[in-house]
């Protein structure tokens, strides 16, 4: 099969699954990408995860920091918000040929991150081109060839020889596709993303792209947990497609489900209902492959299924159990695409809001805190937060961000993040579990903003979270 791609760097790691070519490579439209967004201060681009690589981008590229690209990227954030994932869609759609970055015209340009508006993108490219040109990103990009063969070489060491790939084509039953590509995100810290493409022809491209940090000789170094990561990209390859050839069998079912977790979804960027079923026989079927590898797959099943469910995939836990039955009649069902109908007959005969009431009535609900929201004069004095719940929680899971809004529902910038007491003293529950006392230590006329995000939080069972994230913003007093 002709490749689609032609501008991913010559240096790759490489490694055979039943003669089909599995792909790990550092990627320079994706570097270029991340370079772009890091000058342009887009948080959770700008890290130092890899000093041995940050200071050398930082010297070549500081220089460049007025280019009128950056700019643009500043303000094409600010209107609609583009981050995190969009830059790397955008990534996965370019091309780099003979010097010149460009869209890659054998693309459906509608598949590129909705935040990339078509009105703004022709500039952005031309820009991104020019940028490209007069920074000598190839220059760049080539110099640092060495490094990242050996961060190929770590990865396929610590990652990808530990995934069983085929697990993968004996569960799905059918050949590995060519079309999975893994991507190292040197600059991406410890984010993680995945981008899809589709060929003007319709063929679909996969691909996961990898954060990292540093380990001690400044190398990348990649987590046990990748391999869920790029299990689950994997899955992707191998889902879409059957999604795509039964959507409109499933679609109007899907899209009731979706329509009661919209707004979960959309924060998670999943926003279409056929995203929202890829991503639910996706996650269901890594939960097959990670409890087949577990040392303790009973645990890591209902961790998962609570996961899941707590994240809006709301019938996944049924899906999961449908797939069990599956893999005990292989001989009837010898691929999950002659199972799919068994998947559609059984998303469509599901009660979408019986299942989304009973989960929401199982989750508890953050009541607040004692500083109350907007106080502009709490005792600097105050040595603790304590926050309030409807209903016992789970002892071991809590947390808080020091990243929140301020009186008018803005972020919050000049708040000032609170400091442990000096004795360290950790967090206390209640005895009843309804309350959590975080000891901290604040200034006097300072600005503090708190949020206390639901995942953080868990039922007794160690299952659903909160229905809610919690918000405090006040301001201490000043000293008399």
């Amino acid at each position: 099969m002709k490749r689609l791609f032609l501008n991913f760097i010559l240096i790759t790691i490489t490694f055979i699954v039943n003669a089909q070519q599995i792909t790990t490579k550092v990627d320079e439209r994706v570097e270029l990408m991340c370079v772009v967004f890091r000058l342009a201060e887009a948080r959770e681009y700008v890290n130092d995860n890899i000093p041995k690589y940050t200071g050398i981008v930082d010297v070549h590229f500081l220089p460049h920091k007025n280019h009128e690209l950056i700019e643009y990227t500043q303000r094409l954030r600010g209107v609609y918000g583009i981050g995190y994932n969009a830059p790397m869609s955008l990534a996965a759609h370019l091309q780099i040929e003979n010097g010149k970055v460009k869209l890659n015209s054998n693309f459906n340009k509608n598949q590129i991150e909705y935040r990339w508006h078509q009105d703004s993108l022709p500039k952005y490219i031309d820009l991104l081109n020019d940028f490209y040109q007069k920074t000598e990103f190839d220059k760049f990009f080539q110099s640092n060839a060495d490094f990242y063969a050996k961060s190929e070489q770590n990865f396929k060491t610590h990652i990808t020889d530990n995934v069983n790939f085929t697990w993968f084509e004996n569960f799905f039953g059918t050949k590995t596709p060519e079309q999975f590509i893994l991507v190292l995100g040197l600059l991406n810290g410890g984010n993680n993303y995945g981008a899809n493409t589709e060929s003007l022809d319709g063929l679909e491209e996969i691909y996961s792209i990898i954060g990292c940090r540093s380990d001690s000789l400044g190398m990348p170094q990649y987590s046990p947990g990748a391999t869920s990561i790029v299990a689950h990209e994997f899955n992707h390859s191998f889902c879409n497609p059957l999604i795509h050839k039964f959507y409109l069998e499933l679609y109007p079912h899907a899209q009731t489900f979706f329509s009661l977790v919209e707004t979960e979804m959309r924060q998670q960027r999943y926003g279409t209902v056929r995203t929202y079923l890829s991503e639910t026989l996706v996650r269901a079927s890594e939960l097959k492959y990670r409890v087949e590898h577990s040392d303790n797959p009973s645990k890591i099943e209902k961790r998962g299924l609570c996961s899941e469910i707590s994240s809006g995939f709301l019938w996944v836990d049924t899906l999961y159990h449908l797939l069990s039955f599956y893999e005990k009649n292989r001989d009837k069902y010898p691929t999950l695409e002659i199972f799919m109908p068994e998947i559609v007959k059984l998303q469509n005969n599901l009660d979408p809001n019986e299942i989304y009431h009973r989960i929401e009535n199982s989750k508890a609900e953050i009541l607040g805190t004692n500083v109350k929201f907007n106080d502009l004069n709490v005792d600097y004095n105050l040595d603790s937060i304590t926050v309030f719940f409807d209903r016992p929680m789970y002892k071991d899971a809590y947390g808080y961000n020091s990243e929140g809004l301020d009186a008018n529902g803005n972020r919050c910038h000049n708040c000032v993040k609170p400091i442990y007491k000096p004795d360290r003293k950790q967090p206390v529950w209640s005895e009843d579990g309804k309350q959590l006392t975080f000891f901290m230590n604040f200034e006097p006329d300072t600005e503090y903003s708190l949020n206390f995000p639901n995942h953080f939080f868990k039922s007794p069972d160690g299952c659903i979270s909160p229905k809610n994230t919690y918000y405090v913003y006040f301001k201490t007093r000043k000293k008399e």
